[in-house]
């Protein structure tokens, strides 16, 4: 699994790689990943590999090339891949939709909120999804199915809908 964090200020790339990976150890996501930093836009296009990376967190607010400006291109280019904004300011959150952004995060935010927001997106799914085609079918299923089943109620998953994934309980 290929991450990109996309922050011109490190500390926040910083508590996101600690989030990403607090995340995975809670998950019990063993899966090999590699997380890529990248201080602006500018360096990210500039990076031929960026094309083959399967999920993007991008602060909104950077030195000359927005994060909006970065999802439009990333969209441009014909790729799907989810893309988590995170920013200091709730203003942008509505015109995040036009880029079909996976998340809106507010910083500085919580592990909580950033656990949930991956958790209950799309995107999330496609992440585990892509795990799953990559040959750890039976343990990502079984380690995620384990997590829910300790969170959550058996209604409570039946009515999160995921896919179907919930439906033999």
């Amino acid at each position: 699994m290929n991450i990109i964090i996309l922050d011109d200020i490190a500390t926040d790339r910083v508590i996101l790689i600690h989030f990403l990976k607090r995340f995975f150890k809670e998950q019990g996501i063993t899966t090999q990943y590699t997380i890529t930093e990248y201080e602006s836009g500018e360096d990210f296009f500039a990076d031929d590999s960026t094309v083959d990376c399967d999920v993007i967190f991008i602060d909104y607010y950077m030195h000359e090339m927005s994060g909006m400006d970065v999802a439009k291109k990333i969209r441009k280019r014909g790729e799907n891949v989810p893309i988590f904004f995170t920013t200091s300011c709730p203003d942008y959150a509505i015109e995040s939709f036009l880029v079909k952004a996976s998340g809106y995060l507010l910083k500085p935010c919580k592990y909580e909120e950033f656990e949930q927001l991956l958790l209950f997106c799309d995107s999330f799914k496609s992440m585990i999804e892509s795990i799953i085609n990559r040959g750890e079918k039976e343990k990502l299923a079984s380690d995620v199915a384990e997590y829910f089943r300790s969170k959550y109620s058996l209604d409570e998953l039946k009515a999160l809908s995921i896919g179907g994934a919930y439906d033999d309980l």
